[in-house]
Order: C-alpha cells, then structure tokens, then sequence
C-alpha cells in the first residue's frame, strides 16, 4: 500500500506504522468511483442504506471509445464533467487500457 505503509513481514501493527484500514478503503472507493459510508452513532445503518438506495435511485452508466487506440499500457486519467451546475459526478480516476 503506498500510504501508511505495512508492519514488518508485511503484518499491520507492531511496532512500526501499521495499515490505516479506513483511509485504505477510503483510497479504494474514490480511486474506483464508488463511495465510501462509516456506521456511526450520528449515522446509523438505516440512514447509510437510506443513502445508498438514493444513489441507486440516481445513478447513469456512460461509456466512450478512446481516440487513441494504442495499448501501450499506460495509465489513462479520467475527467468528467457536465454543463448543468449543481451536479455531481463520481467516476473513478482512470483505466490502464487492454
């Protein structure tokens, strides 16, 4: 993992750094356009399910063909953005093209 680091051995905890286990699937749902919800005593189950079936409610799929059509393997960034404010777009950050 590139932040936080892993334990020796690869094993969180210990004495050195160990995984930060939300930041991780923090990182995991940006990088993959999802999102990330935590359970709390101010958020509980019901209003994190609440929320997810809003999104569900609420959600397109798009897709596109690449100009470049090379695969070279490189990383490729994704930007989305829409005309209309007020919108929110989540994506993931990019693709390695095959």
């Amino acid at each position: 993992m590139g932040r936080g680091g892993m334990g020796r051995g690869g094993r969180g905890g210990g004495m050195g750094r160990g995984v930060n286990g939300k930041q991780v699937m923090e990182q995991i749902s940006r990088e993959t356009g999802g999102r990330f919800f935590e359970v709390t005593r101010r958020i509980p189950i019901d209003k994190v399910f609440a929320a997810i079936e809003e999104d569900l409610r609420n959600q397109y799929s798009l897709g596109y063909s690449p100009e470049r059509t090379e695969t070279s393997g490189a990383y490729r960034r994704i930007r989305l953005t829409t005309k209309q404010k007020g919108l929110i777009v989540q994506t993931r950050e990019g693709y390695y093209p095959s």
